[in-house]
């Protein structure tokens, strides 16, 4: 398993090192912000959802973004700080240190692999979930690893949701958002957390 797997990453990370930073695009302009992005030939990912669309009598099913002005950006610190000056429409998401200063929040690699092999399923019942409702649950529920099937290899919480009647599987961006799938119980398996 990688360095704090299921936490954001502790250590900062050198100026030319490859990172997952998560960001925002004000004004529902993630889309926008990835167009820019991948012009100047940065990976990027929005999670994604369905919508319906009613234009007139014509109703038509889109892609949108599931979480508003949050996209996630796979580059290094040193490119970044170019790119935003010439894109000034992404702004870094940040989290509090105990110093009281803010710094910017960075998703380890494993995490982030997981999160968007939850996201981009089609078939298994994709849910985005607030942090507030699975909060509570994320800490009472077991961390799992799925053996076999689509997510093999992922890794998150197997818990159960309000309104679903099957425990799901929950792959968290801690404060930022939340996916869970469908998963048999049978490629389920309880990783043994670490005694100190």
């Amino acid at each position: 398993m990688e360095e704090c797997e299921y936490e954001l990453m502790k250590r900062k990370p050198n100026e030319n090192e490859m990172v997952w930073f998560a960001m925002a695009a004000p004004y529902r302009r993630e889309l926008k912000a990835v167009e820019q992005l991948k012009d100047h030939g940065v990976d990027c990912f929005v999670p994604m959802r369905w919508e319906v669309i009613d234009k007139g009598n014509v109703k038509k099913k889109k892609k949108v973004p599931a979480i508003s002005n949050l996209l996630f950006v796979h580059d290094t610190r040193a490119h970044m700080k170019e790119l935003k000056k010439v894109i000034p429409i992404i702004q870094y998401h940040t989290q509090p240190t105990s110093t009281g200063a803010r710094e910017v929040v960075i998703v380890p690699k494993a995490q982030m692999e997981h999160f968007m092999k939850i996201c981009t399923s089609e078939d298994n019942g994709l849910r985005y979930l607030t942090l507030d409702e699975i909060q509570r649950k994320l800490k009472a529920g077991s961390h799992v690893r799925i053996i076999g099937g689509a997510f093999n290899g992922v890794e998150g919480y197997y818990i159960t949701i309000k309104g679903v009647r099957n425990r799901r599987l929950v792959v968290t961006i801690p404060d930022l958002v939340a996916a869970s799938v469908e998963v048999t119980p049978d490629v389920v398996e309880v990783i043994e957390e670490e005694k100190p």
